[in-house]
């Protein structure tokens, strides 16, 4: 199983849809019901990480969020490549 970010359902995503139905989920509704949620699990995350003393992070922008297993948030493509345990993510990926 590959850690691509296609694999995610991104690209496959995407190229199955239609632009009307972009505007039909991509609301002010949908993002004000989204954001809050994603604000709690950031936190809940965020105070995991600590309680367990763990070296990784957590970052949110708007309703996406996600944790890494590298103690700083990497600043570009590079240095997320060299941050990656391709190894331990392989054990969290839970895509079909």
């Amino acid at each position: 199983m590959s850690a691509d970010w296609r694999d995610a359902g991104g690209e496959r995503f995407v190229a199955g849809r239609d632009a009307r139905d972009f505007d039909e989920v991509l609301t002010k509704e949908a993002f004000d019901r989204m954001i809050p949620m994603a604000e709690r699990w950031t936190l809940g995350v965020a105070k995991a990480i600590a309680e367990a003393k763990l070296s990784w992070h957590v970052t949110r922008l708007g309703c996406r969020a996600e944790y890494m297993f590298g103690r700083d948030a990497p600043k570009n493509g590079t240095e997320v490549h060299r941050a990656m345990d391709f190894e331990l993510e392989s054990l969290c990926i839970c895509m079909p």
